[in-house]
């Protein structure tokens, strides 16, 4: 739950190390030590606001603990999941730093390191800059439209 900057010197040493600069798994690694701490943060909210009663009459009418987290757990923190899922995305959609930091060469570019190139001592592209920006927008709204369907879904808990 720190700045990326705080663990950027130590995880490139890390991957320096191990031989994992300028791949892309690497940089999938690198992501999720960024987005763990706040999936979980975010996810044990979700968890906590589920009643502990609910949970306690599955296990009176005699289900068992993985049917009781198959069957009531599951279900109510399916909105947590989607939302999570949500921001987990955008988190590692919109990272630079690590990017900058572990990719040297110009085909395994991310996007917001490519759209970065548009300022150069020339000048800024302004015109391409936005363009792009509006472009690499797109998956993230259109990922948040079709999982919306599913949020709205668990937010009524399956009720009618």
């Amino acid at each position: 739950m720190m700045p990326p900057i705080v663990i950027a010197i130590p995880l490139y040493s890390l991957m320096n190390h191990v031989g994992l600069l300028n791949t892309r798994i690497g940089l999938i690694l690198s992501y999720q030590v960024y987005t763990l701490p706040f999936c979980i943060s975010m996810l044990l909210g979700f968890i906590r606001d589920i009643p502990l009663e609910i949970e306690e009459a599955g296990a009176m009418d005699g289900a068992n603990l993985l049917r009781r987290l198959g069957y009531i757990v599951f279900p109510l923190c399916a909105p947590g999941l989607v939302a999570t899922a949500i921001f987990s995305m955008i988190l590692g959609w919109n990272e630079f730093l690590f990017s900058l930091l572990f990719i040297h060469t110009p085909d395994k570019f991310t996007l917001p390191l490519f759209i970065s190139n548009f300022m150069t001592e020339d000048g800024t592209a302004w015109g391409e800059m936005m363009a792009i920006g509006i472009v690499s927008s797109l998956p993230m709204l259109a990922l948040a439209g079709y999982m919306q369907r599913y949020l709205l879904r668990g937010f009524s808990m399956g009720l009618k």
